[in-house]
C-alpha cells in the first residue's frame, strides 16, 4: 500500500475516534473507538516517524480512559511520553503531558495529574501558534 494511502487512512480513523469520543457511550461505540484508535496507529506506523506514533498512542490512551479502562490508558500515555524528542513542537509535548494527566486523573492519582498539567502549561509557554495552544488549554481545562 502506498504511503499516501496509509496517511489518508490514519487520518480518517483518527478523526473517527474524535467523532466517537464526542458521541454517546455504548458498548458498540466503545469497541469501534478502540478499533479505530489502533487502526490509526497501525497506519501511522506504516508512514513512520516518532511524532505520528506519539499522537497515535495519545489517542489510544484517550480512548481507553473514555471507555473506563484508565490503567491501559495510562500505559499508552506513558509510552507516548517516552517517545518525546527535543524536536517535537511544544503543542505536541503539551498534548502528551495532557494525556498522562488525563489518565492519571482517571486512575485516581491527583498528584501526578497536577504535575503533568503543570508540565503541559510550561510547554505551552513556548507554543507560537495560538490555535494549537488554545486547543491543548481547552483539553487541560476539562481536567
Amino acid at each position: 500500500m502506498d504511503i499516501s494511502v496509509h496517511e489518508k487512512l490514519a487520518s480518517q480513523t483518527f478523526n473517527r475516534c474524535w467523532d466517537l469520543l464526542d458521541g454517546e457511550r455504548s458498548p458498540d461505540a466503545d469497541r469501534e473507538l478502540i478499533t479505530n484508535a489502533f487502526a490509526s496507529r497501525y497506519h501511522w506506523h506504516q508512514v513512520g516517524g516518532a511524532e505520528p506514533l506519539s499522537i497515535a498512542d495519545w489517542m489510544i490512551s484517550r480512548a481507553y480512559v473514555a471507555i473506563g479502562q484508565p490503567i491501559i490508558g495510562l500505559q499508552y500515555a506513558r509510552h507516548a511520553e517516552s517517545q518525546i524528542a527535543e524536536k517535537f513542537p511544544a503543542w505536541l509535548k503539551a498534548s502528551i503531558y495532557e494525556g498522562v494527566a488525563r489518565a492519571s486523573k482517571a486512575c485516581g492519582d491527583e498528584l501526578t495529574k497536577q504535575l503533568y498539567i503543570g508540565l503541559a502549561h510550561a510547554e505551552l509557554a513556548y507554543e507560537t501558534r495560538a490555535e494549537d495552544a488554545g486547543l491543548i488549554r481547552s483539553q487541560l481545562e476539562e481536567l
